[in-house]
């Protein structure tokens, strides 16, 4: 079982959903992270990221609305 294939089918899921009923925070999400800019981001902290949150943030980096 892929689990980071899992949590982005999921994601995906969660975003149709929330297209589906309009939802405005759609038009906030920020793009995902390359996995080159996840990496850039632990480095200084010597840990590593499990699969399914680096599949998080491939999916969107955090939202801009506040």
């Amino acid at each position: 079982m892929d689990t980071r294939a899992d949590v982005a089918e999921l994601l995906a899921r969660l975003e149709e959903a929330w297209r589906t009923a309009g939802a405005p925070i759609l038009d906030g999400l920020r793009p995902g992270l390359t996995e080159e800019e996840i990496d850039a981001e632990m480095a200084s902290t010597g840990l590593t990221l499990p699969g399914e949150v680096r599949a998080w943030w491939r999916w969107h980096n955090g939202s801009s609305n506040h």
